[in-house]
C-alpha cells in the first residue's frame, strides 16, 4: 500500500518522472561504455606486449670519399677511381645511452663458418658431380708456368706447365699473364718455372692478336685477411704472394709451404658453411619479418638462448641434402669468424658462396677450429624469398644456434670486420618507446647512424588504444558527473521537498520506517528500471564506440614507426588483433554501481527529513 502510494505520487509529476528516468538511463549507459572501453583497453594492451615485439637496425653510412690511383698497363697510366669511406667506425658503447631502456642491448654481431667436408653442401642430385660444378663456377686457377721469353708480366706469354687447381678447361696450354695493376711488375725469365694465382680477364693488350688466345689472365695478389673486431690489419710475417720461381725443393721453404696452404684453402673454403650466433630469433629481420620459419620442429626457446644450449636450426636444404631430421646432431668445427653478414657471402639464392676473406692468418698458416661442439638439430626452417643481398635473408646452407653456446676465443680467426649495418647490428626496446627513444637519440649527435624500426604495426596499434582509453576516461568521468548531479537534484526534488508529505504521514501515525519505505520506494523503482535499461543500452553501444576508436588504426601492416624512419613493404602479412569483451559485464557493473549511489544519496536525504519532528515540517512549510 506504501510503496502503490509511493508511485502514485509520483505518477502526479509524469514529465519529472520521465527526465529522471532518461537521464538515469543515460547516465548509466555512459558509465557502461566507459567501463567496457577501459576494459577491452586493459585486455588490449596485455595482448600486445605479449603478441608484438620492437626491434631496431643500426646502419653506419659512409661519409668520406677520396680517390685511389690505380695502375692500368693497357693505359700505361694512373686512372683515379672515387671511394667512399666510414671514417671513424661507431661503436656499439655509444649507443647504450641513458633512458635507452634496452630490452637487448645493440651488438654488432659476428657469425662464423663451420667446416663441413662431409658434409654435402652442393648438390641434391645423386650423379650430380660436385668437383666438377665447383672447379667451373671458379675462374680462378692456380698454376706453374713457364714463360717462352725474358720479359715483364705487363703482359707475358707463358706455358702452363702444372695446373695446381681450378678448371682445366678454362685454358687451352698457353696462356698471356698480366700484372695488370702492378706499377712494377716482375721480370719473368725465359725457361724458369714460376708459381702464381692468375684468373680470366676480358682485357687485351700486347699480345700481337694471337688467334687461339681470346684474352689474359690477370696475376693475383694474395693477402692474408685477418683483423681486429675494430677493423685494423693484423700484421705478421706472411707477405704477399703473387709469383714465385718454382725450384728444387721450394714447397719444402716456408714461403712454398705458404702456397700449398693457399690450395688447401680453396678447397676449405668451399666446404664452410655459415653458423650465425644469436640471443633472439627476432633479432634477425629473416625471422622477425617471417621471411624465415620453423617448418619442422620447433624454436630455439628463451631458455635455451639464455643458458647456451648446444641447439641449432639448419635449414630444410641442408638437412635434405645430408638426410637430416629433428633430434639429429651435427658437429661444428668452427675455423673463422666475420663481422659481415652470412647472406652477403654465402648467397640466399642457392649459388653457394665463399667467406668473405682468406683463410691465411697473419703468419700464413691455415685457421684452426677455436670452437667444435655438436649440436643437437631442435627445427628445420625454411624461407619464402630467396634474394641476394636482401635485409631479411639467410644465408645459404647457415646454421642458427645460441649465441651464448659458442665459448672459443675467436678473436684470432677474424678474417673480415665491418662498422654497424641493418645485416649486423639489431636491438629491442619496450614497446611504444620508439619516439622516446628518437629523441634522446637525436641528442648524441651520431648523424652518421641511420636507425630503422621494425614493430609488426604495434605503434599504430597503440595510436587506436590510446584513443579508446582517453575515450573511456572521459565517459567514466562525465557519467560519474552526470550521475552524481542528476541524483542529487531529483533527490531534492523527490525527497529533501516532500516535507509536508512526511510531516503529514507521521502525523497519521506512519512510523519512521513506513515514512522511509513512502519516500525512497517510488524513485529507487524508477532508478532501478532506469539503470537495467541504461546497463543494456551501454551493452550495446560498447561496439560501435570500440570500432569508432579503432577507425584507420587496426590495418594491415608488416611495420611502422609513425614520422620515424619508417619503411613499408607490399605484400605484408595481416596483423589481426582480436580482443573479447564482455559488455554485459561493464553494463552490469554501471547499473549496480548507479544504483549503489542512487540508495545512498536517496538515503542521505531521507535520515535528514526523519530527524525532524513532524511539527517543525509543517512549521518550516507554513513560513
Amino acid at each position: 500500500m506504501i510503496v502503490r502510494n509511493s508511485l502514485r505520487q509520483m505518477r502526479r509529476t509524469p514529465l519529472r518522472t520521465a527526465v529522471f528516468f532518461f537521464l538515469i538511463l543515460a547516465a548509466t549507459a555512459m558509465l557502461a561504455v566507459g567501463i567496457n572501453l577501459w576494459n577491452i583497453n586493459r585486455e588490449s594492451i596485455r595482448e600486445l606486449e605479449q603478441g608484438f615485439t620492437t626491434i631496431g637496425t643500426v646502419e653506419q653510412r659512409r661519409e668520406t670519399s677520396s680517390y685511389e690511383a690505380v695502375w692500368d698497363a693497357q693505359e700505361k697510366d694512373y686512372t683515379y677511381r672515387a671511394q667512399q669511406d666510414y671514417g671513424r667506425w661507431v661503436s656499439t658503447e655509444e649507443l647504450d645511452f641513458e633512458g635507452a631502456d634496452y630490452i637487448i642491448k645493440p651488438e654488432r654481431r659476428v657469425f662464423f663458418g663451420a667446416y663441413m667436408e662431409d658434409s654435402v653442401l652442393y648438390n641434391v642430385q645423386p650423379d650430380y658431380d660436385t668437383d666438377y660444378y665447383l672447379e667451373s663456377t671458379n675462374q680462378q686457377i692456380t698454376v706453374e708456368a713457364v714463360p717462352y721469353e725474358t720479359g715483364v708480366a705487363a703482359p707475358i706469354k707463358v706455358k702452363v706447365a702444372r695446373l695446381l687447381e681450378g678448371n682445366e678447361n678454362l685454358f687451352l696450354g698457353d696462356l698471356w699473364v698480366c700484372d695488370h695493376y702492378n706499377p712494377d711488375p716482375p721480370v719473368l725469365e725465359a725457361g724458369k718455372r714460376y708459381i702464381m694465382c692468375i684468373y680470366s680477364s676480358p682485357d687485351r693488350h700486347g699480345t700481337d692478336n694471337d688467334a687461339d688466345l681470346a684474352g689474359e689472365y690477370q696475376i693475383s695478389h694474395i693477402t692474408c685477411d685477418q683483423y681486429t673486431p675494430e677493423g685494423e690489419k693484423v700484421e705478421g710475417s706472411f707477405e704477399e704472394l703473387s709469383v714465385d720461381e718454382v725450384t728444387e725443393g721450394f714447397y719444402e721453404t716456408e714461403r712454398g709451404q705458404q702456397w700449398l696452404n693457399i690450395l688447401d684453402e680453396n678447397y676449405i673454403a668451399v666446404n664452410t658453411i655459415p653458423v650465425q650466433p644469436v640471443s633472439s630469433l627476432d633479432l634477425l629481420l629473416g625471422f622477425y619479418t617471417d621471411n624465415a620459419s620453423v617448418q619442422k620442429g620447433r624454436e630455439i626457446t628463451e631458455e635455451e638462448f639464455a643458458s647456451g644450449e648446444d641447439v641449432c636450426l639448419v635449414s630444410d636444404l641442408f638437412a635434405r641434402m645430408n638426410g637430416l631430421e629433428v633430434g639429429d646432431e651435427i658437429r661444428l668445427p668452427l675455423i673463422y669468424a666475420a663481422y659481415t653478414s652470412p647472406a652477403q657471402s654465402y648467397l640466399p639464392s642457392g649459388g653457394g658462396g665463399a667467406p668473405p676473406g682468406r683463410l691465411i692468418n697473419a703468419q700464413g698458416e691455415l685457421y684452426d677450429a677455436f670452437d667444435e661442439d655438436t649440436y643437437k638439430i631442435v627445427g628445420i626452417y625454411t624461407q619464402k624469398i630467396c634474394q641476394d643481398g636482401a635485409r631479411d635473408a639467410l644465408g645459404f646452407n647457415e646454421v642458427i644456434v645460441p649465441e651464448r653456446s659458442v665459448e672459443g676465443d675467436w678473436s684470432d680467426h677474424i678474417v673480415s670486420a665491418a662498422p654497424m649495418s641493418a645485416s649486423n647490428t639489431t636491438f629491442q626496446i619496450p614497446n611504444g618507446s620508439i619516439r622516446s627513444y628518437m629523441e634522446k637519440f637525436r641528442t648524441l649527435g651520431l648523424d652518421q647512424l641511420e636507425i630503422r624500426f621494425y614493430d609488426d604495426g604495434y605503434t599504430d596499434l597503440e595510436e587506436g588504444i590510446e584513443n579508446r582509453r582517453i575515450t573511456s576516461g572521459v565517459l567514466l568521468a562525465g557519467g560519474s558527473l552526470m550521475t552524481v548531479l542528476v541524483l542529487a537534484l531529483f533527490g531534492h526534488l523527490y525527497i529533501s521537498r516532500q516535507e509536508r508529505r512526511t510531516a503529514i504521514e507521521r502525523s497519521l501515525g506512519l512510523t519512521k520506517k513506513g515514512c522511509a519505505v513512502s519516500l525512497l520506494s517510488g524513485m529507487l523503482l524508477l532508478t532501478a528500471a532506469g539503470v537495467l535499461a541504461g546497463g543494456c543500452a551501454g551493452a550495446l553501444l560498447t561496439e560501435a564506440a570500440a570500432g569508432q576508436t579503432e577507425a584507420g588504426s587496426f590495418h594491415d601492416i608488416m611495420f611502422s614507426s609513425g614520422a620515424l624512419e619508417t619503411e613499408e613493404e607490399a605484400g605484408a602479412e595481416s596483423q589481426e588483433m582480436t580482443k573479447k569483451s564482455q559488455p554485459a559485464a561493464g553494463g552490469a557493473a554501471a547499473a549496480a554501481a548507479v544504483f549503489v549511489l542512487a540508495s545512498a544519496i536517496t538515503g542521505g536525504f531521507m535520515r535528514r527529513n526523519l530527524k525532524r519532528e513532524p511539527l517543525a515540517l509543517l512549521e518550516n512549510y507554513d513560513e
